[in-house]
């Protein structure tokens, strides 16, 4: 043997610790790969990370979206029936659903969330206090995950809301 280096046969002999250190001497680039490496997992779960709050952001608007609906539509009363002493959720016209498309259309239009929806079912309850149940669905576009192939661009988020309308007195 020459010096420091070390033959196979002589590592065979050594700990793992000392093998590990004889190899690990011997690999002089090792911060070289292990830096671009570090950096590209770093990126990854950055990425990772924006996607994952764009979801949520999307779930949060759709949700607020529901419950806006759902408000509105408890509060749209048969104008007639008001003035003669009957307070009737408006469902037969189709007030509350359309409604439902103008606050859908009325959001801030970006490019993360696409297509929002929603369906209002109107009804009262026992106490005849008025009922509207409110299912939001909208597609959310991730920002880095359309560059992974075969990732998906768009997921579905849903939101259902139910609000009742009760009368102060």
């Amino acid at each position: 043997m020459c010096g420091d280096r070390r033959g196979p046969a002589d590592l065979v002999r050594l700990s793992a610790g000392a093998r590990l250190r004889a190899w690990l001497s011997r690999e002089h680039g090792n911060a070289m790969i292990l830096m671009p490496v570090a950096i590209l997992v770093l990126v990854l779960l950055a990425a990772i990370t924006v996607d994952a709050a764009v979801l949520f952001l999307g779930q949060r608007r759709v949700a607020d979206l529901a419950a806006s609906v759902a408000q509105d539509a408890v509060a749209f009363v048969d104008e007639e029936g008001f003035y003669a002493g009957d307070l009737a959720l408006e469902g037969s016209g189709g007030r509350p659903g359309q409604r439902a498309d103008v606050l859908a259309s009325q959001l801030p239009q970006d490019d993360a969330l696409r297509s929002p929806s929603c369906e209002v079912d109107t009804s009262h309850r026992d106490d005849g206090s008025p009922l509207a149940e409110v299912r939001c669905t909208a597609h959310v576009r991730f920002v880095f995950a359309p560059a992974v192939p075969g990732a998906a661009r768009l997921s579905e988020v849903r939101a259902q809301e139910t609000a009742v309308g009760l009368q102060g007195g």
